[in-house]
């Protein structure tokens, strides 16, 4: 595995160059070493999160460890920042996710028209899948990290017209 290793100066070239892998290793590093001294990613992990890195990895290949889907509406992370974006969730929060896709909402519908409200939707909302031991730990702090449950999203709070029909049949309630 790749050795990760940021100092003070590699966080302002991040911050400058705007990379979200750069500046979450950054805010790692100072969170991690007050005196700005490099660390190594893996081994801030195991130590903060007791969580085994490689463990980790070996888990993302195995889709049965994660089977709750999750939405973080108004998002845009991209396919090509998925690995960094999973890192920084499971480094800001313990918690292990599982990237999926990204969609853009539908618009509203004006219910006496029927016509699509102009202005409205084209939102980017990122979904993922959270892991399974995590889920109950999970339940109340990703309320203050903007995750909701497709369930909640969907099933519960009418907002099956956000992603349209294909998109909502393809992911499918586990509750």
């Amino acid at each position: 595995m790749e050795e990760l290793r940021f100092t003070v100066t590699d966080l302002r070239n991040a911050f400058l160059a705007g990379s979200l892998h750069e500046i979450t290793m950054g805010l790692i590093a100072l969170e991690g070493h007050k005196d700005h001294t490099p660390i190594n990613f893996t081994d801030y992990i195991k130590s903060e999160h007791n969580i085994d890195v490689d463990q980790y990895y070996k888990d993302l290949e195995d889709s049965e460890n994660y089977k709750q889907l999750c939405v973080v509406q108004g998002t845009i992370v991209g396919k090509e920042n998925a690995k960094e974006f999973e890192m920084h969730v499971l480094n800001e929060f313990g918690f292990r996710i599982k990237y999926e896709t990204e969609v853009k909402t539908l618009p509203d519908i004006d219910p006496g028209t029927c016509e699509t409200i102009p202005g409205t939707g084209g939102r980017n909302d990122v979904f993922c899948y959270m892991h399974k031991d995590d889920t109950t730990p999970f339940a109340v702090t990703r309320l203050k990290a903007d995750f909701r449950w497709w369930e909640d999203v969907v099933k519960y709070n009418n907002g099956a017209r956000l992603y349209g029909k294909e998109f909502v049949a393809k992911y499918p309630f586990t509750w």
